[in-house]
């Protein structure tokens, strides 16, 4: 009986043998994931999605990834309406409900899927479009630290779109998410210096906020400088 719990121990050693169980263990795990995500639970749906999404011991599926994301949003489960999101942000062509499913998870403080949504509604691409809509979206976003939806807002109070014009209101907005480093809220600060809206024209601002715009990634910004 030693002998053979030895021989075991060897065969199990010899790497073949050792990936073979590996590979057994990662089944089980999936057939387990699968039979709870079949009995609703959507965080396994989730974690089951994921392993599809990225092809772990199984053939690689968008298309699996995303009915599986589905199912768990639908079922209120917010991390995978978050994952959701992300495959719609990454543009893998993938078809669905987009903005109920984004207004599920904007409803439950995720502020990444507010802005996505305020600019389906700003853009009219796939809901009719409405500014007034919008403009709230935004403001849920940068609610929630989400510094493209404070520069979307500010734009948005810049212009009168879905809000009354506020100058005061969009400069703001534009420091919040230029202090977050996003490039948008630094530029959009940088030209209302530039043209003197709600403040003094400050040409040293102008400067310091475009070279701060540009390193944060904007191609405009750059160019206004000289350095594209």
């Amino acid at each position: 009986m030693k002998i053979f719990s030895w021989i075991l121990v060897l065969i199990f050693m010899v790497p073949g043998f050792t990936a073979l169980a590996k590979g057994l263990d990662h089944k089980s795990n999936i057939d387990k994931l699968e039979l709870a995500c079949r009995n609703g639970k959507q965080a396994e749906c989730t974690d089951l999605g994921d392993i599809y999404l990225l092809g772990k011991g199984v053939e690689q599926s968008d298309g699996k990834a995303f009915a599986l994301y589905l199912k768990a949003c639908e079922g209120q489960y917010l991390p995978g309406c978050t994952a959701f999101t992300r495959l719609i942000k990454e543009e893998r062509g993938l078809e669905g409900n987009m903005a109920a499913l984004l207004q599920f998870g904007c409803d439950r403080g995720d502020a990444e899927t507010c802005f996505i949504l305020g600019g389906m509604y700003m853009n009219g691409n796939e809901v009719k479009q409405d500014d007034t809509i919008a403009a709230k979206l935004f403001e849920q976003a940068c609610d929630g630290d989400d510094a493209y939806g404070c520069s979307a807002l500010a734009a948005m109070y810049l212009k009168g779109e879905g809000v009354n014009t506020d100058h005061q209101k969009a400069i703001a907005l534009f420091k919040e998410s230029c202090n977050s480093d996003n490039s948008l809220g630094c530029y959009g600060l940088a030209n209302m210096y530039s043209k003197g809206l709600g403040v003094g024209k400050d040409l040293k601002r102008v400067k310091v906020l475009y070279q701060k715009a540009c390193e944060s990634g904007s191609e405009n910004a750059c160019q206004d400088i000289g350095l594209k």
